[in-house]
């Protein structure tokens, strides 16, 4: 992301977890990404996925959302897409989409949405891709 390094901490359940954010013009794109220890099927990966985005948003000091809801992912179809709209305590508005295919978690996501162009928003949270 824009050539700076990603932080890398372990969860207290022992996963990998990776961030990064970058801002241009007043606008925020980052990134969290868990590789967990553990595969998961379709179905838990799904509700990890669902309550992980969930969780993110006292961090995040989100005081309204849309909710979370399925979306779709035309990169790959083995894998389970959410995504949801939030403000936060002061009006900012974001736009955040999460992915998982059982083993990695990832959860992209766009502060101040009103301030950036809505395709490059999209083409930013679309992009993320599973390692083959």
């Amino acid at each position: 992301m824009n050539g700076h390094p990603f932080k890398k901490t372990r969860t207290r359940s022992g996963d990998e977890l990776y961030c990064n954010e970058f801002k241009e013009n007043g606008v925020t794109y980052g990134v969290i990404c868990v590789e967990m220890q553990h595969h998961y099927d379709k179905i838990e990966a799904y509700e990890m996925l669902r309550t992980y985005m969930h969780k993110l948003k006292g961090p995040f000091y989100v005081f309204h959302s849309t909710g979370i809801s399925d979306s779709q992912n035309w990169n790959q179809s083995d894998c389970c897409t959410l995504e949801d709209y939030w403000q936060d305590a002061v009006g900012v508005d974001c736009k955040v989409k999460g992915y998982t295919n059982g083993s990695v978690l990832a959860v992209l996501y766009v502060r101040n949405i009103t301030e950036a162009d809505a395709a490059k928003v999209d083409l930013f949270l679309d992009s993320f891709h599973f390692g083959r």
